[in-house]
């Protein structure tokens, strides 16, 4: 297993933006940023903004009041303990938020597939973008 540690400032931004299966995010009181994958995840860091992708599950611990920009998950998504701005694109399985003080999120997807639940067991439909096309899309409960 590959471990990787960065240092961060007091704004940090990141974004992942390719994870081939399933994402674990987990907010912490420490200014880093770590990773832990089956493989050697490729991470870009500039000042503050951190971009990372890996081709495989993805542990991401970081801090909890950081801003998180999610791209693409194959598989499933799970984030716990977030304060931040949280922005969702593309998720292959199911989206858990647990034990996060989110005050905005955004979720865009091409698909009907997964179930998005909050740390209540709730279950709900975000307000989601739809197709360019109008036709509906997006993570949720079906209709």
């Amino acid at each position: 297993m590959s471990t990787q540690t960065l240092s961060l400032g007091s704004k940090p931004e990141i974004e992942i933006t390719n994870v081939g299966g399933d994402l674990t995010v987990q907010g912490w009181d420490r200014a880093e940023l770590e990773t832990h994958s089956d493989d050697s995840p490729r991470i870009k860091q500039d000042g503050d903004e951190v971009t990372l992708s890996c081709g495989s599950d993805l542990n991401v611990s970081m801090p909890r009041g950081a801003s998180l920009t999610v791209s693409y998950v194959g598989g499933d998504l799970k984030v716990e303990n977030l304060d931040g701005k949280v922005e969702v694109s593309f998720i292959g399985g199911d989206v858990i938020f647990f034990s996060c003080n989110i005050f905005k999120i955004a979720m865009r997807s091409s698909s009907d597939t997964g179930w998005l639940a909050s740390s209540a067991s709730e279950v709900f439909k975000p307000k989601l973008k739809g197709r360019e096309d109008g036709s509906r899309g997006g993570i949720g409960c079906p209709a």
